[in-house]
């Protein structure tokens, strides 16, 4: 199995409320984890389909 540093990561954020994905996105990258964000569902499937990020935090009350 191969270990990745967490450089090597790319978390995507999908959330309509700026304040909690700036704070997500905050953390993240202190940890040096790379972020990419998006403030609704259908532009966060297009980054997913896009980007292929290792993992999504999804808020799943959002509209669209």
């Amino acid at each position: 199995m191969e270990i990745k540093k967490n450089s090597d990561f790319v978390i995507l954020i999908i959330d309509d409320e700026t304040t909690i994905t700036n704070t997500l996105a905050a953390i993240l990258i202190k940890d040096e984890f790379n972020v990419i964000s998006a403030s609704d569902s259908m532009i966060g499937l297009n980054k997913a389909l896009e980007e292929k990020p290792d993992l999504i935090l999804l808020d799943i009350s959002m509209p669209k």
